[in-house]
């Protein structure tokens, strides 16, 4: 006889003939298994909820408590219920198969025994309760694992709520509440450069205050719109707007940009398409794209812009000539504040790009950046095209 070992399956056997018991635990105690024989199915129950077993073999013909009672009390206790039954009688009749089976059994052995047969079965259910039990345990742990991101990205959202709703403060205020101490200062401002001599300083001077005024003005106006755009986009008036004629104004309101750097705009395909939007806004996108790419293109140097229609969207790509862009600045490329530059530090890209990007999603659209090979980004707008 073999020594079990003290980490093999508990075997409960449960039969009210002791010849009966003691053959199935010398065949199961020479097979490594720890057996456990009783021969009331009373005693079975009291011991298994003390010490739980890997798997009962339990005979169905035993007085006071027949094996389907105890079968059924023991799949009644959360404890027991995972511990696989099999079921032992004398009789092969399928009525009796049946009702073991809807006791909760997983399987029904006729006797006589025989040992291989018997080995066999236990091995197959253990293994399978073992695997069942591992599967649930594996479960358990990825409920856990996602409860956890759960909360991490509740905890996530909440703060990008909490800095969007930052942000959408920070544009009110600037729309708000600085333009009219803004205009004090800069109406000082052009009153002290009044009196100063004409000569070259003077002229440097007014240059400097001229580009910093119009760049806060600027800035002003495009939080301004952002914040509208945020409280009331639902609002603005949609109707069908030629992308051909939008885009020609964007590019005379845009021009003065590429004169001042001295940049070629390129103007490639025609795109006689229409889309939904409100024609000053989509106009207004347009021109950011387009300043936006002057600035992030050398002096001197071109932005090349291809308009076409395809696969029912109406789609502006517009490449520049330059530096690209860090894999940081591409990922925030869109958002509010991110303090984008252009190919120079002083090339601030202020407001546009985010204007460009609300105004176009308002619409529908989608907007994306990405660097065009080793020398140049690329930005490209896509709106739904829609019947003249």
């Amino acid at each position: 006889m073999t020594d079990s070992a003290p980490t093999a399956p508990i075997i409960m056997v449960v039969d009210d003939q002791p010849s009966n018991l003691r053959f199935v635990e010398r065949l199961l105690m020479d097979k490594g298994y720890r057996v456990r024989c009783f021969t009331m199915g009373r005693q079975a129950l009291a011991a298994a909820a003390a010490e739980p077993p890997d798997l009962v073999l339990l005979d169905i013909g035993m007085p006071n408590m027949n094996g389907f009672e105890v079968c059924e009390q023991l799949k009644a206790s959360a404890l027991l219920k995972p511990v696989p039954v099999i079921f032992v009688s004398g009789h092969d009749e399928p009525e009796e198969k049946l009702r073991a089976f809807r006791a909760g059994g997983v399987d029904y052995v006729v006797k006589p025994y025989d040992g291989s047969e018997l080995h066999a079965r236990l091995t197959t259910h253990l293994t399978i309760n073992r695997l069942q039990g591992e599967l649930e345990a594996q479960n358990a742990h990825l409920e856990d694992l996602v409860g956890i991101r759960t909360q991490e990205l509740a905890e996530a959202n909440r703060k990008l709520a909490l800095l969007d709703s930052a942000k959408s403060a920070f544009l009110q205020l600037i729309a708000h509440e600085l333009r009219t101490p803004l205009n004090g200062i800069l109406g000082v401002g052009e009153l002290a450069l009044l009196d100063l001599p004409e000569d070259e300083t003077t002229h440097e001077l007014r240059s400097m205050f001229g580009v910093s005024r119009d760049r806060m003005l600027s800035v002003l106006n495009d939080a301004e719109l952002l914040s509208e755009i945020e409280l009331a986009g639902e609002s603005f008036r949609l109707a069908s707007v030629s992308m051909d004629v939008a885009l020609g104004h964007a590019v005379e309101a845009s021009s003065p940009v590429f004169s001042h750097r001295s940049i070629e705009l390129d103007m490639a395909g025609r795109c006689d398409c229409h889309v939904q939007a409100e024609g000053e806004l989509l106009r207004r996108a347009l021109q950011a794209l387009l300043t936006t790419a002057a600035k992030l293109t050398e002096p001197g140097g071109r932005v090349l812009v291809e308009r076409k229609c395809e696969d029912g969207q109406t789609v502006v790509r517009a490449r520049t000539q330059g530096a690209t862009l860090p894999e940081k600045s591409l990922n925030t490329f869109f958002d509010v504040l991110t303090g984008a530059h252009g190919v120079h530090d002083d090339d601030d890209l202020g407001l546009d790009p985010p204007v460009a990007f609300r105004i176009i999603s308002l619409f529908g659209g989608s907007m994306r950046v990405a660097n065009a090979g080793s020398a140049g980004v690329e930005i490209v707008l896509s709106l739904a095209r829609i019947p003249a």
